[in-house]
């Protein structure tokens, strides 16, 4: 799995992580997407948002392939990392600030998606 770094959190600047994983396959990122709400129960990650998307991130994303979008707003990196290590996929990491959080939640939740 290939990661960037995100900018550091402020108690000024409060943000929640965007992480957008892509896979070259839909049940691979079923796969992960399942594993990211066991990690919300066991919680790993507090979950703001989470979806399997097949057609809003088509930049990113070949035909056929599909991507899990998790906005969280608190994680334990190294457990979350550890636990999507095996279904691999291009990560994009990003925080947003507290305001710029609610255009992303809503579009989780809009069509070609899958949500928990």
């Amino acid at each position: 799995m290939t990661r960037r770094p995100a900018p550091p959190r402020t108690e000024e600047n409060p943000a929640s992580e965007l992480i957008v994983i892509g896979y070259d396959d839909h049940a691979v990122a079923r796969e992960a997407f399942t594993t990211v709400q066991r990690l919300r129960d066991d919680h790993v990650v507090e979950l703001k948002g989470l979806a399997v998307v097949r057609q809003k991130v088509s930049d990113l994303l070949a035909p056929g392939a599909a991507a899990v979008v998790i906005m969280a707003s608190k994680i334990t990196e190294d457990r979350f990392a550890a636990a999507l290590e095996p279904f691999g996929g291009t990560v994009l990491n990003t925080s947003l600030p507290e305001e710029s959080e609610r255009e992303p939640a809503e579009q989780l939740m809009g069509a070609g998606s899958e949500t928990a």
